[in-house]
C-alpha cells in the first residue's frame, strides 16, 4: 500500500477518534436548569381611612360642685365634616366620689331612638346609645347629645374626680362601617374648693 494512502487512512481514524471523544464530553456536560422566576404576590387591597372628623367633649371643664353637692355637665358634639346618625357614649366615673348618676339624651338628635341607657353604679360606668329614627336624615353641626347629673358622695374625703370617655365611645355615619369619632375629652370635677395645685383634665383621647 502506498505510504500516502496509509497516511490518509491513519488521519481519518484519528479524526474519528477526536470527534467521538468530543461528542462524549458534550453528552456528559450537566444541563443548566432554568432559574425559577420569583412569584409576584398580588397587591393588597387598600382600605380608605374613614373620614373621622367628629369630636366629643364633656363641658364645663373643670366643674366645681356647689355647697349642696349636686352638679351636671353636658356632652357636646361637633361633627365638623361628618354627617352623623348615631352616637354611643361610654363614660367612666369613680363611685366613691359621686353618686346618683343619670344620663339623659340631649337636643342634638331630635326624638332619637335610645337603644340602651344604663348606669353601673358598682363599677362606675355610664352607657348610652342613641340613633336617629329611620325616616330622619343625618345631622351635621354642633350641639348637646347628652346631659349627666350627679351628686357628691356624702362624707367622701376626695377633693376631685373625673369623668372620662372610654374607648368604646363612637359616632356613626351612614355608609361608613367604622366610627367617625376623631377625639374625645373628659372633665375634672372639684368636689369642694379647688386648691392652688389642682389641674383640670385637658387630655384628649383619640379613637381606636
Amino acid at each position: 500500500m502506498p505510504k500516502r494512502t496509509l497516511a490518509l487512512i491513519v488521519g481519518l481514524i484519528l479524526l474519528t477518534i477526536i470527534l467521538l471523544f468530543a461528542a462524549t464530553r458534550i453528552d456528559q456536560t450537566p444541563q443548566q436548569k432554568p432559574s425559577p422566576q420569583p412569584s409576584v404576590s398580588p397587591q393588597p387591597t387598600l382600605t380608605p381611612t374613614p373620614p373621622a372628623y367628629t369630636t366629643l367633649e364633656i363641658s364645663p371643664n373643670p366643674v366645681t360642685l356647689p355647697s349642696n353637692g349636686k352638679g351636671s355637665v353636658q356632652v357636646l358634639i361637633d361633627t365638623n365634616q361628618n354627617v352623623v346618625n348615631g352616637v354611643q357614649l361610654e363614660v367612666s366615673y369613680d363611685p366613691k366620689a359621686i353618686t346618683n348618676v343619670i344620663m339623659t339624651e340631649g337636643t342634638f338628635f331630635q326624638n332619637p331612638q335610645v337603644i340602651w341607657s344604663t348606669v353601673d353604679s358598682k363599677n362606675g360606668r355610664i352607657s348610652q346609645a342613641q340613633v336617629l329614627q329611620p325616616s330622619q336624615s343625618g345631622i351635621k353641626g354642633k350641639g348637646v347629645v347628652a346631659t349627666i347629673t350627679f351628686s357628691k358622695v356624702p362624707g367622701t374625703l376626695m377633693s376631685q374626680t373625673q369623668l372620662q370617655f372610654l374607648p368604646k365611645t363612637k359616632t356613626s355615619q351612614s355608609g361608613i362601617d367604622a366610627s367617625v369619632l376623631k377625639t374625645s375629652a373628659g372633665t375634672t370635677i372639684y368636689l369642694g374648693i379647688p386648691s392652688a395645685n389642682t389641674v383640670p383634665l385637658t387630655q384628649t383621647v383619640p379613637t381606636q
